[in-house]
């Protein structure tokens, strides 16, 4: 049938020869381990028929002790052949793979935007990604790696998730400070998080896809701090390894410049460092002045620079701390808190 996919050439294979090259001595050495043990597979026979003939029928103790020698040396020789064979053969495999990964990672981390913004790539029909907007908020914009490091998000998905309903009313404090919870973002609200997703970013994430990010309870954490009944600011981090990647966060327009956004992402180095993370990640796009200021705050530095990748002339930072685990980050992390302390009684429920 015309529909049919084309066969693959054996000629694409040509292209592996580079990775090859590398360990062209192992492979040497292999294969001198392969022409040694299929020698000793022939000499064997030869080395049995030498002892009948020679051993047994010339009747001479001596000449019989020798050919037995000569067989088990064949033998000792056959097996270390063939595990130095193995070996090998399965450690240089393992070597070729792991660099065709880090080339294909490697590659992947050049492509623009628009790559990861295809559905096929993603393999959901509202898979969508979004960039920073001029306010200051951030996406992380990793949706390949996300989907691929982590599992799709489609085979943690439920059809039903309970929710909890929203805080119905501000902690207790002090009359001069703002109540601000903070607690985990849930899928009852995603009508408030849509709002702000679609004011604040070009290409607003679906509810769908909010939905199967939530549905990742053991590699994705996301947040929401609330103000009475008002949600009004969101984020969330992914988790690979000992890192937490930032995903997103931002604050409803009315709320921007309160110090809500310092809040909420205290809450995520928090919540990353309840669940044994190291290190904190994000990307940023260059010349975004208010997020760069708020990152640095945290000890976030640029580390690299990815060309075009927000669109033609909009790079992007990509910014890192590590050891926010060590008690150097702590005391950042507790000044960061205590200047908010004067503002805002701040409560967080897990």
């Amino acid at each position: 049938p015309d529909d049919k996919p084309p066969r693959a050439h054996p000629g694409q294979l040509r292209r592996l020869v580079a990775y090859l090259v590398p360990y062209k001595a192992r492979l040497a050495l292999a294969l001198v381990a392969l022409l040694v043990a299929a020698g000793c597979v022939l000499a064997l026979g030869q080395g049995l028929r030498h002892v009948v003939d020679s051993g047994f029928a010339s009747g001479d103790p001596g000449m019989l002790d020798a050919a037995l020698a000569a067989v088990v040396g064949l033998a000792c020789l056959l097996a270390v052949s063939t595990f130095a064979r193995f070996y090998l053969m399965m450690t240089t495999g393992e070597r070729i793979v792991t660099d065709l990964r880090c080339a294909v990672f490697s590659h992947i981390l050049t492509l623009s935007p628009a790559f990861f913004d295809q559905r096929e790539h993603l393999g959901r029909p509202d898979g969508e990604r979004a960039e920073p907007s001029e306010n200051g908020v951030h996406r992380f914009g990793e949706r390949f790696l996300q989907t691929h490091m982590a599992g799709p998000p489609r085979l943690f998905r439920r059809e039903h998730v309970t929710a909890a309903e929203p805080p119905a009313r501000p902690p207790d404090g002090p009359p001069d400070k703002l109540p601000v919870v903070v607690a985990p973002l849930r899928v009852s609200d995603l009508d408030a998080v849509l709002r702000i997703e679609k004011a604040a970013f070009d290409e607003a994430w679906s509810r769908r896809l909010f939905e199967e990010e939530l549905a990742q309870r053991t590699s994705r954490a996301y947040r929401a701090a609330w103000v009475g009944t008002e949600l009004v600011a969101y984020g969330g981090i992914m988790v690979v390894d000992d890192e937490a990647h930032l995903n997103n966060i931002a604050v409803a327009s009315a709320w921007q410049g309160t110090g809500i956004g310092t809040v909420l992402l205290c809450d995520l180095v928090r919540t990353a460092l309840a669940r044994g993370l190291a290190h904190l990640t994000l990307e940023v796009q260059v010349g975004n002045e208010p997020a760069l200021a708020l990152y640095r705050r945290f000890g976030l530095a640029p580390v690299g620079v990815r060309r075009d990748y927000y669109g033609a002339g909009r790079d992007a930072l990509i910014m890192w701390v590590r050891d926010i685990d060590a008690g150097a980050y702590a005391e950042r992390l507790s000044a960061l808190e205590a200047g908010l302390a004067d503002r805002f009684a701040v409560e967080r429920r897990r």
